[in-house]
């Protein structure tokens, strides 16, 4: 099932956001990708697209503007755990992480 969200881009130790209200839609990995991140990413991967080639990183922490995690009764925070790919017709895929406790 797909989410669309948006989110601020934020660096690892950074304190303001390297972008902000990024258009994403986010879909549960496949379990072949599932596998192949295991240990990586042990909890909730997801699939991740935006209309734009934006400057987002591996290791970057995706903040939703808008959804709250009942189980941190905050934001919801996404880890990006692939290298971002690009695509000529100006969308990028990356998978992302569910982010739990401290960055």
């Amino acid at each position: 099932m797909s989410k669309d969200i948006y989110v601020n881009v934020q660096r690892v130790n950074a304190t303001d956001p390297a972008l902000s209200n990024v258009y994403m839609q986010l879909d549960n990995l496949p379990l072949s990708e599932v596998l192949y991140y295991e240990g990586v990413a042990p909890v909730e991967p997801f699939a991740a697209y935006t209309l734009g080639i934006y400057d987002i990183r591996q290791t970057d922490i995706l903040i939703d503007t808008a959804n709250i995690d009942p189980a941190t009764n905050a934001n919801y925070r996404y880890r990006v755990i692939s290298v971002p790919e690009p695509f000529p017709d100006f969308h990028m895929e990356l998978n992302l992480d569910l982010l739990r406790g401290s960055m």
